[in-house]
């Protein structure tokens, strides 16, 4: 049978409602941080590892590729247990720009989005230790003097590290992302906002909306 999954996005303010929750079996288990400001120096983002290609994806009236959807779908297969392409259609036709990042033999390993006014995510990274890197090579691709924001998972250490000494702030109030049973990897996936996706074979409280 089917697993259920029962999982929210909380507010760390708020201990009455996270109690609620939990007595309900859906506890909190990671923080997920929002970083938000300017990149004061931008030499200690990592560097794109020697081999990896940024490739932009196409606009939403760019014509489409036709491998574009099944090297996301793998992706996120691998990381969360489920696709889910609309959310990708609509981060597209919302006029995010769209990286997919591969390596040198052409595989798919990571996808990110970001826009000019510097909102960044979701980001993904097969490999753990790519993600830094990932979400560094998202931060330059906003424009000068750009507000960047993320919503980061406390598992994602490097890139908060790395975010922080950039010169970004961390926010007051972490978010807690709470849940019966695990169903992504946080350290190698930060997620839009705090709203969060529903799972093939299960059912995620509502979270906060971004």
């Amino acid at each position: 049978s089917e697993t259920r999954i029962l999982g929210t996005a909380t507010d760390s303010a708020q201990p009455i409602s996270n109690a609620l929750y939990a007595r309900l079996g859906i506890v909190p288990h990671l923080p997920v941080l929002h970083l938000i400001g300017d990149v004061e120096r931008p030499e200690a983002l990592p560097a794109l590892p020697a081999g990896i290609v940024a490739e932009p994806m196409p606009a939403a009236d760019g014509g489409g590729d036709r491998d574009l959807e099944p090297a996301l779908a793998s992706i996120d297969r691998i990381l969360l247990g489920y696709e889910h392409p609309q959310d990708h259609a609509w981060l597209i036709s919302d006029g995010r720009a769209g990286v997919l990042f591969r390596n040198g033999s052409g595989e798919p390993i990571g996808y990110g989005y970001t826009t000019a006014s510097g909102r960044i995510g979701p980001v993904a990274a097969i490999d753990r230790g790519q993600l830094a890197p990932f979400v560094a090579t998202l931060v330059r691709r906003a424009r000068p003097g750009a507000v960047r924001s993320l919503w980061v998972p406390g598992d994602a250490d490097e890139v908060v590290r790395s975010l922080l000494e950039a010169g970004l702030a961390l926010e007051p109030f972490p978010g807690l992302l709470c849940w019966s049973t695990p169903f992504a990897d946080f350290g190698r996936y930060l997620p839009l906002s705090l709203a969060l996706p529903s799972a093939a074979g299960g059912d995620l409280a509502g979270g906060a909306a971004e």
